[in-house]
């Protein structure tokens, strides 16, 4: 109604909510551009798996390192394998592929063999987007453990564009910076698991309203307003990040 044109169900794990293939394919049915952010992680599960590849517009997979590195950047042996395997699986069902890899301490040495790992070359329908660590709200009191710093992921930044010039060039390669404290707000409307609605914020988030509230809709209308220009640079967001 207030004319998005895309959403991103992301977690947590969105796919492991009991409604998830009914609430994507709800989404599909009113016509939004459908983005499932996920670690490949339910690839087995065979309603799940078929859902997606029926409903959703634009995969991001979330691939930190290579073997062992991503194993240890997300606590689980075996998780870069099956977020390779997912990646395959979408790719061979013509979905679009967003992979997002976030620059940390822990990947600096190798997070571009992860270019090669998944295939950025020679792969259709792929985009690989290299992200500074964001930390808002809980994530600040680990931040210094995760964050490499703004000279360590320019000088990356550098050597993935040098590595990968054409595909840099073909829009195949994209980069977010940390955009804390940089922008007045960040172009997302968020809805969390309770109903509220929010957008990032410099280090916290705004709360504009709750959607299970009676007068969502008024508080929404009044935030909007007052960010000039808000929907127009939220859709461009979409479209940069998604819609290659």
């Amino acid at each position: 109604e207030y004319g998005a044109k895309s959403i991103d169900f992301s977690g947590g794990e969105p796919t492991l909510h009991p409604n998830f293939s009914e609430i994507i394919k709800y989404s599909k049915e009113k016509g939004l551009n459908t983005i499932l952010s996920t670690n490949g992680s339910t690839i087995n599960n065979d309603k799940i798996r078929n859902s997606i590849i029926d409903n959703v517009n634009c995969v991001a997979l979330s691939i930190h390192g290579v073997n062992d590195v991503h194993d240890k950047i997300k606590y689980e042996k075996g998780s870069y394998v099956r977020a390779i395997n997912s990646l395959e699986m979408y790719l061979s069902n013509n979905l679009n592929v967003k992979v997002n890899s976030v620059l940390c301490n822990e990947n600096v040495s190798n997070i571009k063999e992860i270019g090669e790992s998944i295939g950025i070359r020679d792969k259709e329908n792929l985009t690989w987007k290299i992200s500074q660590a964001v930390t808002r709200e809980a994530g600040l009191l680990n931040r210094n453990k995760i964050d490499a710093g703004d000279e360590v992921y320019e000088m990356v930044k550098k050597n993935i564009v040098e590595l990968y010039f054409q595909e840099y060039n073909a829009g195949k390669i994209i980069f977010r910076e940390n955009d804390v404290g940089k922008e007045k707000f960040s172009p997302y409307l968020i809805i969390n698991s309770n109903g509220s609605l929010y957008i990032p914020k410099g280090e916290s988030h705004k709360i504009v309203g709750n959607i299970l509230n009676n007068g969502w809709k008024k508080d929404v209308e009044n935030y909007i307003s007052a960010e000039k220009g808000f929907i127009e640079k939220l859709n461009k967001n979409h479209k940069e990040s998604y819609q290659k």
